[in-house]
């Protein structure tokens, strides 16, 4: 095993270091932001190819020359739109305008030259789309363009990628061919922007975004680490010319009371050269704003600068990216790019949106005489007192020796021989009438708060203070704004070279940082800085006391609405990922297109997640309870070679993958369990073979199928998560997890009906093993019972897929996406053996995932005068999603009902209008947007979180709908005495997804 290891180590070391030879070697990087175009040049009458014809890009220097049979190809050229023009002596020369080239695609051209008169010099303009259709590939991929990203109704990238087929949107996330909602790689030019702790991404602005493009099927060798499908971003680069872009979004009118969700966002991008040559450059930037649809009770910091005064926001967020291209030498470019994100997120919780005055009360320390020691005072149990004005007072006032004055008000108490402490007088009016007896007088030490909040008193005791009885202790609480607020920072830094050996070999040496940082807290506290109950107090010859009660709901008659403390939850996350990737793709033998790559992955994983964030489980011990604290360090990477090989008129596109990874070595196993692996797998390989063939049957229609074995290494966070078995944390973290495996195959066919119609049909079939569940454990040395991640649900899917898409012509466009599938398993989450039993029951067939939608149709709609006006309708059908009933009366519920029921179909339709004008040259567009004209209500949380739970009542969502047919949710609690429990709705807003709003823009292109 040793001597294996070791040769692994030396062909990693191999490859890394052939990588950076080439890398250094051209001394320059750039990002992958090319095409290409190939194509053939025959004779239009014979239709024999034209070898030795010039094929030029216009504007450009590069070009290509047909040989072989009238081939070309054009290699390395940025995406963006050209015109390319086919010269030959004695043929009229041919111009193809409106040629379109997108990311690691292939861009298929034909030109047909007619035979001219020597030294007539014409050109003739033809406007064609190119080929829509790739007959040689065998995935299933769909492309988005900027321009028609601009031109949907949608807020972020990612909802026009969920138009496409395969993609089930469910409580926000996206659900590929049956996947799990994290068996989803990002990528922003081919390098991977996933959080490695979270499965987040890196976020971009929409002016920011070139294309974006959706691989569901087919996936070639050089992805990996995806199970379900991949999405890569291509970004925006500078031109040859200056060009911008500002836009404006509102739906804020003028008049606070008519403003929807009080939404603004400001996105500026704008490029173009530099004054140093062959230097261009772009730079975009984003800012959003907004307070969401529901209505919290939060109040926001006011600004001012300059005279504008701003108000902050609920959802706050900044997206911003820059980039350089340099075209070093022919053949030689590099670039560098920087992408920031930032936002900060105060979610509505609705059980935390309550305001008012409400009765305050603090509980001090209670004082008595010393039995033994004359003169001198103990502390013995506590005083409950009504909290006011009177503690300023008393914190201010003169204290007089209660050896000097036994009826004193303000008293110093000696408890020691060295020590004496304030008191103050208390007395229980109440109990004892309006002149109670001093010999029953009690006095409380107010330097020493046990505890301070908002809870029904547990007493009557007041302070008398001047003769008066008690003191105001009304004060404004707003539970709103105790709850925690996210901030999350991501950033990636990346460097690309490009170097091209050859016309027919190339090859990219791509280096990343990538770092996020994401912190929840209430108002940007340390965990120490929670105000809570239950903390520990230093008392004078007492040491350490912990005294008060967790009651987070402190009105009996409305249990649901939370009146104390902040919000007890902490999170910190800390994750930097260094990425360096090489390609080289070569063309160099006849009928083969070879590519063959690396990755390699380093990551610096630190977290931290506190429940009751301010207290301590021992004194002097660290803060939080429930802890999930760990800092650790993995490697991990891949290597993969691939061949599209073309041969009497097959084309097999095979492929093999080598994934590598490792927990690092300072992890290992903590459980104490015979059943339970004790050493920890330093390594951990999977070699994933695929296989691809297309059927051209025309230069318009091709056949394809597709088998590959899929792996996706889990979340770091799974791996990681602290092992401590007295902890009680959630579950606890496996360094010993395995791979999860996916087997996909895939049938289909393309068809291109004319220059601007083109459709597609799919089939597939995926199978899923050893995905994340959880299994309950016991710790031979303690005895405890946790929860711990184990690779053990296994899950399939299968559908159908129908796709239409027309071009923009005739005035008017259309995409028609419709997918009929399948997803069923015997786990939706991770998480699921906590609620089967610790996945002691595992059912003979399996069940519907969560996300499994029959029938999805979506369906886009333009029609437009080009330069004057256009309206685009988007419409979203989806079958109703799959749900759990529960029943407050069964003892054990049937695991056989999991996902029983169906929720509502949905019917989202959305639109955007807009209308051009000219103004000095330049395109203003103004627009409008409706967000769900049929304001169809969408379930997209059954059960929304209610934490902490309730004191005096019984959160009941689920049973509420299961009984009722509501949603909504609900809470039970007995108010009429009879023993039994009723259902009080509390009308949830978070059960449901966004309502219809309308919004205004103003866009200007420069």
């Amino acid at each position: 095993m040793a001597r294996v290891l070791r040769s692994r180590a030396s062909l990693f070391a191999c490859a890394l270091f052939c990588s950076l030879t080439l890398a250094f070697a051209a001394h320059a990087q750039q990002t992958t932001q090319f095409g290409s175009i190939r194509g053939t040049v025959v004779d239009r009458d014979s239709g024999q190819p034209l070898d030795f014809c010039n094929i030029v890009i216009l504007g450009s220097t590069m070009g290509s020359m047909a040989r072989n049979g009238g081939q070309f190809n054009i290699n390395l050229v940025p995406v963006g739109t050209y015109s390319l023009k086919a010269s030959f002596v004695g043929y009229d020369p041919q111009t193809i305008a409106d040629v379109r080239v997108d990311a690691d695609k292939a861009t298929i051209l034909e030109f047909r030259l007619k035979k001219g008169v020597a030294g007539m010099v014409q050109t003739i303009t033809v406007t064609s789309e190119a080929k829509k259709v790739d007959v040689k590939a065998s995935d299933v991929s769909h492309v988005t363009t900027d321009k028609e990203i601009l031109s949907l109704p949608v807020e972020e990238v990612e909802e026009a990628v969920a138009l496409n087929t395969g993609v089930v949107v469910q409580g926000g996330e996206l659900h590929v061919r049956g996947g799990r909602s994290n068996e989803i790689q990002v990528q922003i030019d081919g390098v991977p922007v996933d959080d490695p702790l979270s499965g987040g991404s890196v976020d971009l602005g929409l002016l920011s975004v070139a294309q974006s493009e959706l691989i569901t099927g087919g996936m070639d060798a050089e992805y990996g680490n995806a199970n379900s499908a991949v999405i890569n971003f291509t970004t925006k680069s500078g031109g040859r010319n200056f060009e911008g872009n500002f836009r404006y979004t509102t739906d804020d009118y003028g008049r606070a009371d008519k403003t929807y969700t009080n939404y603004d966002r400001y996105s500026l991008g704008f490029g173009g050269p530099t004054p140093f040559k062959d230097l261009t450059y772009y730079i975009s930037g984003e800012g959003t704003f907004q307070d969401g649809e529901f209505l919290t009770t939060k109040r926001y910091e006011q600004h001012e600068f300059l005279g504008i005064k701003w108000k902050e926001r609920a959802n706050n967020s900044f997206r911003t990216q820059g980039r350089l291209d340099w075209r070093l030498s022919r053949g030689v470019k590099m670039s560098g790019e920087l992408t920031l994100s930032k936002s900060v997120v105060d979610p509505y919780v609705h059980n935390w949106t309550t305001e008012g005055y409400t009765s305050r009360i603090v509980i001090f320390p209670r004082v008595r005489p010393n039995r033994f020691r004359s003169g001198f005072f103990v502390i013995q149990g506590s005083v409950t007192m009504y909290d006011g004005p009177w503690r300023e007072r008393a914190a201010n006032a003169t204290y007089t020796s209660i050896n000097d004055d036994a009826e004193c008000t303000y008293c110093l108490m000696p408890v020691s021989g060295n020590q004496v402490i304030r008191a103050v007088r208390v007395i229980d009016f109440q109990l004892q009438g309006d002149d109670p007896d001093p010999q029953l007088w009690l006095y409380a030490f107010v330097d020493f708060v046990m505890f301070e909040g908002f809870q029904n008193p547990i007493s009557t005791w007041v302070p008398e203070l001047e003769g008066d009885a008690g003191d105001t202790n009304k004060v404004y609480y707003n539970s709103a704004e105790h709850v925690v607020a996210t901030s999350n920072t991501s950033q990636q830094a990346k460097w690309t070279l490009t170097h091209t050996i050859s016309p027919k070999t190339f090859y990219e040496v791509k280096f990343s940082r990538l770092a996020f940082d994401v912190k929840t807290t209430v108002n940007g506290a340390t965990p120490e800085e929670f105000d809570t109950a239950r903390k520990f107090v230093w008392l004078p010859g007492r040491g350490p006391v912990r005294v008060g009660n967790v009651d987070y709901y402190t009105d009996p008659d409305v249990p649901f609405f939370a009146l104390a403390y902040d919000y007890p939850l902490y999170q910190r996350r800390n994750t930097v990922s260094y990425i360096m990737r090489t390609d080289i793709t070569t063309q160099r033998w006849r009928g083969h297109k070879v590519k063959g790559g690396v990755l390699l992955q380093y990551n610096d994983l630190n977290n931290a997640a506190l429940a009751s964030p301010g207290r301590q489980n021992d004194f002097g011990g660290p803060y939080g309870l429930d802890r999930n604290v760990f800092h650790n360090f993995n490697p991990e990477g891949s290597l993969y070679v691939q061949d599209r090989w073309e041969y009497e008129g097959m084309v097999v596109n095979g492929g093999i993958r080598f994934d590598f990874f490792s927990p690092g070595s300072g992890i290992g196993v903590e459980i104490n369990n015979t059943e339970i692996r004790s050493d920890v797998q330093r390594w951990q390989t999977q070699w994933s073979p695929r296989l691809g063939l297309a059927f051209p049957i025309t230069d318009r229609d091709v056949f394809h199928f597709h088998y590959g074995r899929f792996v996706q290494f889990p979340d770091k966070n799974f791996i990681f998560a602290s092992q401590d078995v007295n902890q009680a944390i959630g579950t606890l973290g496996n360094p010993n997890l395995q791979p999860e495996t996916s087997i996909s195959y895939q049938a289909g066919i393309k068809h291109q009906f004319s220059n601007n119609l083109s459709g597609q049909f799919a089939i597939f079939n995926k199978d899923y093993f050893g995905l994340l569940s959880s299994i309950e454990i016991t710790d031979d040395s303690t005895g405890t019972r946790n929860f711990r991640y184990i690779n053990r649900a296994f899950a399939s899917s299968r559908g159908v897929e129908l796709s239409a898409s027309k071009a923009f012509a005739n005035n008017f466009a259309f995409d028609v996406s419709y997918t009929f599938s399948f997803a069923d398993g015997v786990s939706s989450n991770p998480d699921f053996g906590r609620q089967a039993a610790g996945f002691a029951f595992i059912p003979t067939g399996e069940l519907p995932l969560d996300w499994d939608q029959r029938h999805t149709l979506n369906t886009t709609l333009t029609v437009a005068r080009a330069g004057d006006w256009s309206a685009t309708f988007v419409h979203q059908y989806g079958s109703g999603l799959p749900w759990t009933p529960t029943f407050r009366f069964e003892k054990k519920q049937d695991p056989l009902l999991e996902n029983s029921r169906r929720f509502p179909s949905t019917n989202i339709l959305n639109f955007r209008g807009e209308k051009f004008f000219k103004i000095y040259g330049r395109n203003l567009r103004l627009f409008f947007d409706g967000r769900n004209l049929l304001n169809d209500r969408v379930v997209v949380n059954l059960s929304p979180i209610v934490f902490p739970g309730l004191e005096n009542a019984n959160a009941a969502y689920t049973s509420y709908a299961t009984e009722t047919g509501n949603f909504g949710g609900a809470y039970l609690q007995d108010t009429d005495g009879d023993g039994r429990d009723e259902f009080f709705p509390v009308n949830d807003p978070r059960v449901f997804g966004q309502r219809r709003l309308f919004r205004l823009g103003l866009g200007f292109e420069f």
